[in-house]
């Protein structure tokens, strides 16, 4: 039982750690105004009959504090990433310059930084009930446990609680860190 128990909060971390890096990248879509390189990181392009990350088929910098400049490895598919990222509609277009692609960040106003502060306690919700559905369903395994004794099976449940009290904290720390980084500048 005690086996079954471990393997239930292995799976139980894992589909919440799952759940926190869903998280952390629509928060890399939300632009701040800043360059970031992983506000890419979700874009792929058909390379070699492939649909690949633009970060393995390119390096991407930050020149200034509100662009990003992408070098494909290979100059061919300059205009295939190109595209992609205007595709993506992240809310910057790209400038294909031949051999690169320069994304400028538009300068946010403070409305637009308070309707994507909004946007973060969307993202924030949507991952704390994601985790509290886990919880559930892992209370509810546990209670399937046949002859599992009421102590056992209690602690079993703080344990779950326990994980699931981090792992909220863990969504409203990251969630905190991004409204501050949008309304910073």
């Amino acid at each position: 039982m005690q086996e079954e128990f471990e393997i239930l909060l292995i799976e139980f971390e894992d589909k919440n750690n799952v759940a926190i890096q869903s998280l952390e990248n629509n928060f890399n879509k939300i632009q701040t105004g800043r360059a970031n390189p992983n506000f890419l990181s979700s874009i792929k392009v058909l390379y070699y009959g492939e649909n690949t990350f633009i970060h393995t088929i390119s390096s991407i910098t930050i020149p200034e504090g509100n662009q990003l400049l992408v070098k494909p490895f290979d100059k061919s598919i300059t205009k295939d990433i190109s595209i992609a990222i205007d595709k993506a509609q992240l809310g910057v277009s790209s400038n294909n310059e031949g051999d690169q692609i320069r994304i400028i960040f538009p300068i946010l106003t403070t409305e637009r930084r308070k309707e994507l502060s909004k946007s973060t306690g969307k993202f924030n919700e949507q991952t704390k009930i994601f985790i509290r559905k886990n919880r559930e369903h892992a209370r509810k395994t546990v209670k399937d446990f046949k002859d599992i004794p009421e102590e056992l099976e209690k602690n079993f449940h703080d344990q779950i609680q326990n994980l699931t009290d981090k792992y909220v904290s863990i969504v409203e720390k990251i969630t905190k860190n991004k409204e501050k980084d949008l309304m910073s500048m």
